[in-house]
């Protein structure tokens, strides 16, 4: 129980981190597989001229990440739960999140096809190679969550209610990470061409912007719910336990 409780929490915690317009860092895990590959002096020269490019507009993105944490925190701890200003909060931001994907998506067309064949099929592979650094990720973050558990002390009854928010979550959360997969190889198989297709592109987002949204709309929701369970005192040590994750994750390029 106390780790699917601790699960709950976690996911909770994560609104803040994962909201619909979260800025961009500069293609972190992007570059770190091209730290392994054996580039030429010429193609490092014209990576870092395409990566540096899109950092003017880092700046507006992170500006934008931040004051829609700020107001989706807001919404999320009132009292009452407004479905309708959570979803304008995220619909606000929509255009500037899909031009930020689409910069991201030609970002890394434009590195792919300055790798070749078979640095391309090494990239692969390295992308290959992530699913096990993503879970050894997701039990540090166990780890940090069994130890704000400790920090808010929660009752048995509290334990128990969680776990009712979680399993009523678990469903949508699982749907849509299936649908946003699919995206991501749809996506990429626009990335990885010699020609990148901005209409295609732009079509595929919009099939699954909806299912963004809503994912958007059920993370805010779970974290509401999993609030309305904590007292003031445990709210303002998870607030400082947020802060604390947040710093870490941005650290560690997450």
């Amino acid at each position: 129980m106390k780790k699917l409780v601790l699960s709950a929490i976690g996911v909770a915690l994560s609104i803040q981190l994962a909201t619909a317009t979260a800025a961009p860092r500069h293609e972190p895990a992007m570059v770190k597989a091209l730290q392994q590959l054996s580039l030429s002096e010429q193609q490092q020269q014209q990576i870092n001229q395409i990566i540096g490019a899109r950092r003017a507009d880092v700046d507006i993105f992170a500006t934008d990440g931040r004051e829609l944490r700020r107001e989706m925190k807001t919404l999320v701890q009132a009292d009452v739960w407004d479905q309708s200003a959570i979803e304008r909060a995220l619909l606000a931001r929509a255009e500037l999140h899909q031009s930020r994907k689409l910069e991201q998506a030609q970002t890394r067309h434009q590195v792919w096809n300055v790798l070749s064949a078979e640095q391309q099929a090494q990239m692969l592979a390295l992308i290959d190679e992530r699913g096990p650094r993503n879970r050894d990720r997701g039990q540090l973050r166990e780890r940090l969550w069994e130890r704000i558990s400790d920090r808010l002390a929660l009752t048995d009854a509290q334990y128990e209610a969680i776990s009712t928010i979680r399993s009523d979550f678990a469903d949508q959360r699982e749907l849509s990470k299936a649908r946003m997969t699919e995206f991501r190889q749809a996506e990429q198989a626009l990335i990885r061409t010699s020609e990148f297709d901005i209409a295609a592109w732009q079509d595929l987002y919009t099939q699954y912007q909806s299912v963004k949204l809503q994912q958007g709309v059920a993370k805010a929701y779970m974290h509401h719910q999993v609030l309305q369970v904590l007292t003031p005192e445990q709210r303002e040590k998870l607030n400082q336990a947020e802060r604390k994750i947040r710093q870490r994750m941005h650290g560690r390029g997450a």
